[in-house]
């Protein structure tokens, strides 16, 4: 049986519809999904930063328990007694050239912060000065 030539081009012009057919909604939902991602990308960036403050919130509480008894930047230990004129205790110093920060009593000072009823005059490697106002006293990291 054969099939006459103009019933074959309906037939593949029908096939090829039907393709392209296809192809459009299967454009269509692709960009419905595009679409439709931002707004999920959003919603878990927000969740996300929700549950990092709420992480950091933990470790901060965390911290407050332990007491160090080593510098962890350069590995000296830290002597309780070392600042009994200001009452104020170094527990370590982040050093940068333009930017230098102490930590002092757990709070981290920069250069004209005040702690412990004092002001911080100037860090160094492996010391910090303060002044009440009325004298300087040092703050030193202990080999």
């Amino acid at each position: 049986m054969k099939i006459p030539r103009d019933k074959i081009v309906v037939i593949a012009s029908g096939v090829i519809l039907i393709g392209v057919a296809a192809a459009l909604v299967q454009a269509g939902r692709a960009r419905v999904r595009r679409m439709r991602e931002p707004d999920a990308k959003i919603s878990n960036q927000a969740s996300a930063k929700i549950s990092d403050s709420l992480r950091f919130k933990k470790m901060e509480e965390e911290a407050a328990l332990f007491e160090l008894a080593r510098d962890p930047f350069t590995g000296q230990m830290i002597l309780p007694e070392q600042a009994a004129s200001t009452g104020a205790r170094l527990n370590g110093i982040l050093w940068d050239t333009a930017s230098p920060l102490a930590i002092i009593d757990g709070e981290v000072v920069k250069v004209g912060d005040r702690i412990a009823g004092s002001v911080v005059i100037e860090i160094k490697k492996d010391r910090v000065i303060l002044h009440d106002g009325a004298a300087s006293s040092e703050l030193r990291l202990s080999p």
